[in-house]
């Protein structure tokens, strides 16, 4: 038995029900709720649908971010295959005189990899702290919340370098793999 009396305040009751007899125990609320208050319908509510609603914003904004960051690494990835093409083409006569002295093919592509993992770890060292900060700030609004472990961060940092290490690794196989002697005659 419930009393309230606020006439500003609708009144709201909440009940358990046991998983097995939901049907049967709505249709007796409904008896009983008629019986008090002919007048006024009953408002039915599940507790776990109004919870779902309060995470529907940042459902939606997770997806948004999700495609835009798929968007973003798309675009980024088109940039890099271009300056990995255009750095190969310039550095075609350095490679060509690196093989003449014996490098090997994985040795060029190690050079050209580790060219282009400085700037993707050089851009993981800036964009850390400031994902530490805003995650942080948007963890704090929910009462259970995971904490931030430097996991993810290495975990992201990896993933980064990875995608960055498949764009530029058809160039470097390329290029590492090309005759010298078609380099050198260039000049």
């Amino acid at each position: 038995m419930a009393y309230v009396y606020d006439p500003h305040y609708p009144a709201s009751v909440l009940v358990r029900l046991r998983p097995g007899a939901i049907p049967q125990t709505l249709s007796f609320i409904d008896r009983a709720w008629h019986d008090f208050a002919p007048t006024r319908a009953v408002n039915h509510a599940f507790l776990d649908a109004n919870y779902g609603r309060l995470y529907q914003a940042e459902e939606r904004q997770g997806e948004m971010f999700g495609l835009f960051v798929v968007v973003a690494v798309f675009i980024s990835c088109l940039g890099l295959f271009g300056l990995a093409a255009f750095t190969a083409h310039r550095r075609t006569k350095e490679i060509g005189i690196r093989k003449v002295f014996g490098a090997r093919t994985r040795d060029i592509v190690l050079l050209l990899l580790w060219q282009f993992s400085v700037p993707v770890l050089l851009a993981n060292a800036v964009a850390w702290p400031l994902a530490w900060y805003y995650l942080h700030g948007w963890l704090e609004g929910f009462a259970y919340r995971v904490p931030l472990s430097p996991l993810y961060f290495l975990g992201a940092g990896a993933v980064a370098m990875v995608i960055a290490w498949l764009t530029v690794f058809s160039h470097a196989m390329r290029v590492a793999g090309a005759n010298p002697i078609h380099a050198l005659r260039y000049e």
